[in-house]
């Protein structure tokens, strides 16, 4: 870092940090998007069966992608049936 002699160079100085400043923020917007999407239920579902035993590696097998679709759809519909049930019990207790 080098010695600010003159207003000329703290403006400088100034503008520099406020230039990393922007770029530090939209890292971590950009890095608190990824880890949202990452901890997303779907994305969740779909990294955990992404490679099932019938697959060869180079595609699908009909029963591994019917196998993955009825199970995405059920662990949607368990996960939409806790929150809902979660909502009520909560809703319930501070009502009172």
């Amino acid at each position: 870092m080098k010695k600010i002699n003159n207003l000329d160079d703290l403006k400088e100085r100034r503008q520099q940090i406020k230039q990393q400043q922007q770029l530090l923020e939209y890292k971590i917007k950009d890095n608190w998007r990824g880890l949202k999407e990452g901890f997303s239920p779907a994305h969740i579902t779909k990294s955990i069966f992404r490679k099932t035993p019938g697959d060869t590696g180079n595609g699908e097998t009909k029963k591994s992608s019917l196998l993955k679709t009825v199970f995405n759809y059920t662990s949607s519909l368990i996960q939409k049936g806790l929150v809902k049930n979660a909502a009520d019990t909560l809703h319930k207790l501070f009502k009172k």
